[in-house]
Formats: structure tokens, C-alpha cells, sequence
């Protein structure tokens, strides 16, 4: 996503710095909470990727997230002095200039979500229902359960079934792959992918409507072992941290290239063990988000002494420990440490 030159202002135009400051912490006030909204519902991402009038667009969520609540909308900006219209006008219009960025960027900031290589192999594991959701299953650990929350690809696609068998040979536990996506995962078929609407996508699978499933599976794992682990890529990062806010319920939780999270909340509310494998060159998870996660997990680590990290890979792009090419020598040494990372994580947090 890139950034719009906002330009200089000449001297008629310049207001007092306390003017500047206000608009400032309004604005961010604001941007916040409309990213907030953004990441828990798909209307806000919906109307933002289909519509070319941002002014319109801006108007919409604004109205949107007052009337559900989410934060308190003033016309007004709250300061002792008196504002002018051009001042609350001037902050809607940079906002409308940040957001027009979500739809001349769409199409780019999705594209590593829908390409990549599938994986070749026989999974040997066995589909059952767990909390009412279909669930591909491997292992014979009765004491320690990885519950993995797939990418848009869904439980389906062989990538995902291969590592959760690696993992299972790797480590002891059973590993649960749910589908959580409800025939909507993206086919595999790279003709047929094109056709998929990413907003109907995200409609969908939206927070509200998958969380409670999640949740539902996480719990009944629960109920049968002694610890519980939960991994998830891309599209299953955010189910994932939510589950790892829970209390009692998790043993850690570790994200691969993590997309739809609500940062700072999703960081802040961990309440175990976490580790995030991120590449260098992430449009979901970018160096500014990062920093935010490394300052947070420092903070955590030190004042709650749990264990946290980070793992970046140089040269790589998101989707890369699932859907990478793994015929390609480097590609498929940086997939094989990233694997590398999740069991080491996992085995911390079995001790």
C-alpha cells in the first residue's frame, strides 16, 4: 500500500500547532477505529473494495460503526477553541485519502493470498466430525492436540494435510484441520480462482459468524487433552490469537504470514506463549506491524514472562511456509525452517 505526497501547506493555509495537534489526534482517533471495524466486519471491506467515490465510502462507515456502537461520532472536534467547518473538512479529506488506498491496492494486497504452488503427497490422515465441523485428522497422541486453521484454501487442499502430518510425526500430538470455510475455500484451480469475489469471501467468513465455531472446536479439543496448541496461516491467524486471549484454553499460538488480525487488540490480549513466522515482503503484515507486535511481545514478555517471537524471512512473500514452491531448492530450505520454528515453539510449550 503506498502513501499519497500530502504536499506542504503555504502560510495561508497553516493553522496553530494546537490546531494541527487536535486534527491529528482526531484523525487517528478516527482511523483507528474505523480499522477496527474493518477487521471485524467484511461491510466496511466490502464497500471499501466496490465503490470509486471514497467521500461516499467514508460517509458509510462513518454513519456504519456509529450506529453499531463501535466508538462515538462528533461533528465537533473536542477542543476548548473554536473550530472552523474547513478544519473538520480538511480531516475527513486526508482520511478519504488514506482510504482511497484499500481500493487502488486490493487486488495487490490479496494476490499472494490466492497464488502459489500445491504441495505433492498422500496425506495419511482421516476426515471426522469434531463440534459439528468437518475435520481432517492425524496422529494417535491421546495427550496433546494441534488445532490448525487453514489459509482460504480450506482443509481440502493438500498442502495443509502434508504439514499437518509433519507436524503429528514430528511432535506429540494429533493435529485437527477443521473446515471453517463451508464449500467457500478457494479452488485449486488457478483459472476458477480468478472468478472468486474476495468480498463475497470475507462476507462470508466474517469474525462474528466463524469465531463461535472456532471456539466450538478449540473447547471440545479441550475437553479431551491435556494441552492444547493452535496454529494458523494466513486467513487463520485471527481465529487463532482470539483463542490465545481465552483463559485456560491454549498452551501457545503460532501464525504463519497472520492476515486479518486487529492490531493492536489481537497482541495485546494474548495471554500465553506466541510466535509469528512473517516474510519481509507482507502487504498483511508489514514492518510498520511488526514493530508494533515487537514492542508489545518485549513489554509481555517482560512484565507477564511468557515467550514470544518473531521470525522474518528476507527474499519471501506471504503465503510462502504454506503454498511456496517447494521444487525450488531455496524456497523449500526456507520452508522447511519455518516448519522448523513452529515445532521448536511447540515444544517449549509442551514442556
Amino acid at each position: 500500500m503506498h502513501c499519497h505526497e500530502l504536499g506542504d501547506l503555504d502560510a495561508s493555509q497553516r493553522r496553530p500547532l494546537n490546531t494541527r495537534k487536535a486534527e491529528i489526534k482526531w484523525s487517528r482517533g478516527v482511523i483507528s477505529a474505523l480499522k477496527r471495524f474493518w477487521c471485524l466486519s467484511p461491510i466496511g471491506w466490502c464497500l471499501i473494495s466496490r465503490r470509486k467515490n471514497v467521500g461516499s465510502v467514508l460517509s458509510r462507515l462513518l454513519s456504519l460503526v456509529s450506529t453499531l456502537g463501535k466508538f462515538p461520532i462528533s461533528t465537533t472536534i473536542p477542543n476548548s477553541e473554536n473550530r472552523s467547518s474547513s478544519f473538520k473538512l480538511s480531516t475527513v479529506s486526508r482520511l478519504g485519502t488514506v482510504l482511497s488506498h484499500f481500493s487502488s491496492s486490493n487486488k495487490m494486497s490479496h494476490e499472494h493470498c490466492i497464488t502459489g504452488a500445491i504441495h505433492t503427497g498422500t496425506p495419511t490422515g482421516k476426515v471426522e466430525v469434531v463440534a459439528d465441523r468437518k475435520t481432517y485428522v492425524t496422529g494417535s497422541n491421546t495427550t496433546n492436540a494441534i488445532l490448525y486453521i487453514t489459509d482460504v484454501f480450506g482443509y481440502e487442499m493438500p498442502n495443509h494435510r502434508l504439514i499437518a502430518d509433519t507436524f503429528a510425526a514430528e511432535l506429540p500430538v494429533t493435529v485437527y484441520v477443521p473446515d471453517f470455510l463451508d464449500e467457500s475455500a478457494f479452488p485449486l484451480d488457478e483459472e476458477a480462482r480468478k472468478k472468486v469475489d474476495f468480498g463475497k469471501f470475507a462476507a462470508f467468513n466474517a469474525k462474528p459468524k466463524r469465531y463461535p465455531q472456532i471456539l466450538a472446536v478449540a473447547k471440545e479439543l479441550k475437553s479431551k487433552y491435556e494441552k492444547v496448541l493452535a496454529i494458523g496461516y494466513c486467513w487463520g491467524a485471527w481465529g487463532v490469537f482470539m483463542l490465545g486471549a481465552e483463559d485456560g484454553l491454549l498452551a501457545g499460538a503460532a501464525v504463519n504470514h497472520p492476515s486479518a488480525l486487529s492490531i493492536p487488540e489481537d497482541l495485546e490480549n494474548l495471554k500465553v506463549p506466541a510466535l509469528i513466522v512473517a516474510p519481509y515482503t507482507d502487504q498483511q503484515f508489514p514492518p510498520e506491524s511488526r514493530a508494533i507486535a515487537e514492542k508489545i511481545f518485549d513489554r509481555k514478555a517482560i512484565e507477564e514472562k511468557l515467550f514470544f517471537k518473531i521470525a522474518v524471512y528476507p527474499g519471501f512473500v506471504h503465503g510462502f511456509t504454506a503454498r511456496g514452491n517447494t521444487e525450488d531448492p531455496f524456497t523449500n530450505d526456507a520452508i522447511e525452517d519455518a516448519k522448523n520454528e513452529s515445532v521448536m515453539f511447540f515444544r517449549k510449550c509442551l514442556k
